[in-house]
């Protein structure tokens, strides 16, 4: 008897400290439950303002601590707690999705309050909030509210939710880009190749960077080749330059006024010196690129003003150089050359072939 009532003790002791720490959702505790592993911050989609929720993974009434399936599969209970929904002619309904898009679970109906909804047995799910016309709607078809990933989610890369999201559906005015030259360009998609819709959406809430200046400038020219012989000295500038293209003109990078970079030739074994000087308004370097040389001279520190390089040729090939301080805005705009080191004793050319 005494046994039987200890057990009982127990069992009523139990759901009374779990009631003292908590919920998920709440404010943390030292002792409560985990909120990263159990509460799921829903983010509004873009566009969409004034409405928060949170989804709690409690588990599913049953005997055991854990809930699991036949399979292995940990089953969760999703309560939604949302705040801020606008009216609606339809009717919002909630959503879990696995990452791969091939698995898709209705839950239910939601609104402002709290929802609990039908259980989950997804190793790894999106929860996707959209408004709809009807409750009786097999996938979603309008637009989305609200999403949130489960924690088991997070090594994927942040990017994943939102290509998930895309592959529900985008509002039509987001389906098709905007033929627009001051917006963020895209690259050509390969005819039969279909991308998620809020893939293409995906662009910097930016302007793509050019330099301007009142000032008149030089046209770019072609570049030249210097072909040097060991222990000779060249300049290299860095200063911008005009240079049309598609009838339009920009404010442009060149080394030596040339675009692209002059072309340095020269031997094996070989060590030149280049005097770098920097005019633009903007620090940079020169990284030599695949040439075995002294960290200290391979572009690692910002040039602002000036500086020599010393380098040396182990290597016979066919190398480049550019900036290693904001490449993409630096390179992108003509700051880049080519080098070829020709082969001792040899007397074809490393650009052509030999019969």
């Amino acid at each position: 008897m005494e046994g039987k009532t200890l057990v009982l003790l127990v069992s009523l002791a139990v759901p009374a400290a779990l009631s003292a720490q908590g919920r998920p959702c709440d404010p943390p505790t030292p002792l409560g439950p985990s909120h990263d592993l159990y509460c799921l911050e829903l983010v509004p989609a873009p566009g969409v303002a004034g409405v928060s929720g949170r989804v709690e993974l409690a588990s599913p009434p049953g005997p055991f601590t854990v809930a699991v399936t036949a399979e292995g599969r940990t089953r969760v209970l999703p309560i939604v707690y949302l705040s801020g929904l606008p009216r609606t002619d339809g009717v919002y309904i909630a959503w879990a999705v696995s990452p791969q898009m091939d698995t898709l679970i209705k839950l239910g109906p939601v609104r402002n309050g709290s929802t609990t909804l039908r259980p989950i047995d997804l190793d790894k799910f999106l929860i996707l909030i959209s408004t709809e016309r009807s409750a009786s709607v097999s996938a979603p078809r309008g637009r989305m509210i609200l999403r949130g990933q489960s924690p088991s989610t997070r090594p994927f890369p942040p990017d994943v939710l939102e290509f998930s999201v895309g592959g529900m559906r985008m509002p039509e005015t987001m389906e098709h880009h905007q033929d627009d030259s001051t917006a963020w360009p895209m690259p050509p998609v390969p005819a039969g190749l279909t991308m998620l819709p809020a893939e293409m959406a995906l662009r910097p809430d930016v302007t793509p960077f050019l330099p301007t200046t009142n000032e008149p400038l030089p046209n770019a020219d072609s570049n030249e080749v210097l072909r040097l012989k060991d222990g000779d000295f060249i300049d290299l500038d860095a200063e911008l330059v005009r240079r049309t293209i598609a009838g339009r003109t920009f404010t442009m990078y060149s080394y030596n006024g040339q675009y692209p970079g002059p072309l340095i030739e020269v031997t094996q074994g070989s060590e030149i010196m280049v005097r770098f000087t920097n005019h633009l308004p903007d620090s940079t370097s020169i990284h030599w690129h695949g040439i075995r040389l002294e960290n200290a001279f391979d572009g690692v520190d910002a040039v602002s003003d000036a500086f020599t390089y010393t380098l040396r040729f182990p290597d016979a090939g066919i190398y480049w150089y550019h900036p290693h301080i904001r490449e993409d805005i630096q390179q992108a705009l003509g700051l880049y050359g080519n080098i070829v080191v020709r082969e001792r004793g040899a007397r074809v050319r490393a650009n052509r072939e030999s019969s």
